[in-house]
């Protein structure tokens, strides 16, 4: 009887086991089926960044040439980006693309923009709207955009820019002109006063009196066409010059000196050549180089000092937004895209970084508002398009 209750009991005690094992089996084998199905989703993942990062570097590598084809020939450039989708055929995405691209030649660029077809003169149009003239004296917006780009002396091309220079500048301040056409006559006086004061086959000087006898009519108080009269006779309006540019003459550079960047894989100080502008950062590995090593676009990049032992004099720029600031960099096999944490940069002394600073603050700040005022423009309607009929009768000769 014991026997056989003895049995009984190890054939229970037999069949607990296997349904316990039965049971951790069925376990184990879920959980490889959900770590088999996390891996595959993992790896959908990071062939999806693969697949963005390749994307990324072929977009970044058709920029590159479509500039340095536009910079041989400005059509054929355009046509190469538009067949690449770097930007579609219409005005505003072109205008967009040249004003925001360095390395953008301004003598091809004035030279395009000036070919005088319907499409170039309505990128042209985009183009003055992108430069944000909103509360600019007359003056100083008319340098801004005569410097923008080459204007060969041919007066026809002048008085395209004037004309669309004025839609727009009325458009940004309506509150000074009470028409399009005021303004430009208006800036046909201040280029007419330039050639005067400072043409040297000009004889008759305009005084102040006679300027302000010719400009009075055109809505501009007496007191300030007297102030652009002697702003004028001191310093006279130059545009860009018309021979073969080096990179630092393709953009406008706000600052440049030699800084010490901190290697991302060496952690090493390393001797470069840096370059501000309006809304990038560029270094090179010397001050001679014609090719930047990298360009940081500036948007959503924040900046700060760093307290360091080692390096009293050490600055950060990181993303707050995007975790990481996206680069460009050119490398003996190509350009690609690099992603960095952030940059870490040491000048000589206080002075100096303090310089650094604020000149990079205030590019950063140029472009987030460059790209606000893209997004605007794109959410309302084109100055190519809305131009009114109070503005279309403005002849250009």
């Amino acid at each position: 009887m014991n026997e056989t209750k003895k049995k009984a009991n190890n054939e229970i005690n037999q069949t607990e086991f296997i349904e316990e094992i039965k049971k951790k089996k069925t376990h184990l084998l879920t959980a490889m089926e959900n770590i088999r199905i996390k891996m595959y989703q993992t790896n959908e993942e990071l062939s999806k960044i693969r697949t963005n990062d390749e994307a990324t570097n072929i977009r970044t590598k058709h920029i590159i040439e479509g500039k340095k084809l536009f910079n041989d020939n400005p059509n054929v450039g355009i046509q190469y980006l538009i067949d690449h989708h770097i930007t579609p055929n219409e005005a505003l995405s072109i205008a967009e693309f040249l004003f925001t691209q360095d390395g953008i030649s301004k003598k091809k660029l004035g030279k395009y923009l000036l070919m005088g077809d319907k499409m170039n003169n309505e990128i042209l149009c985009e183009y003055m709207g992108l430069m944000q003239l909103s509360n600019m004296p007359i003056l100083m917006a008319l340098k801004k955009a005569f410097t923008a780009f080459v204007i060969s002396g041919e007066g026809q091309k002048i008085n395209r820019v004037l004309h669309y220079f004025s839609i727009v500048y009325h458009e940004q301040n309506s509150d000074i002109f009470s028409n399009a056409e005021n303004c430009s006559c208006l800036c046909s006086t201040i280029t007419y006063l330039n050639t005067n004061l400072h043409n040297p086959n000009v004889k008759d000087k305009l005084s102040v009196a006679k300027y302000i006898e010719m400009a009075l009519g055109y809505d501009y108080p007496e007191d300030k066409l007297k102030s652009i009269y002697y702003d004028i006779k001191r310093q006279p309006m130059v545009g860009p010059s018309e021979e073969s540019e080096s990179f630092s003459k393709s953009i406008h550079v706000i600052k440049s000196g030699t800084l010490y960047k901190l290697g991302k894989m060496h952690k090493r100080w390393n001797k470069r050549w840096f370059v501000v502008s309006d809304y990038n950062l560029f270094y090179f590995r010397s001050e001679n180089d014609n090719e930047n090593t990298a360009a940081i676009p500036l948007e959503h990049v924040c900046i700060r000092k760093l307290q360091t032992q080692a390096k009293p004099y050490v600055f950060e720029l990181y993303s707050e937004k995007n975790k990481v600031i996206k680069a460009v960099k050119n490398t003996p096999s190509g350009t690609v895209n690099s992603q960095h944490n952030s940059y870490k940069i040491c000048s000589n002394s206080q002075k100096e970084i303090n310089e650094w600073i604020e000149a990079i603050s205030n590019s950063i700040q140029r472009a987030n508002e460059r790209r606000d005022s893209m997004v605007q423009r794109h959410s309302g309607s084109s100055y190519a398009k809305s131009r009114d009929d109070s503005s279309s009768h403005l002849t250009i000769e």
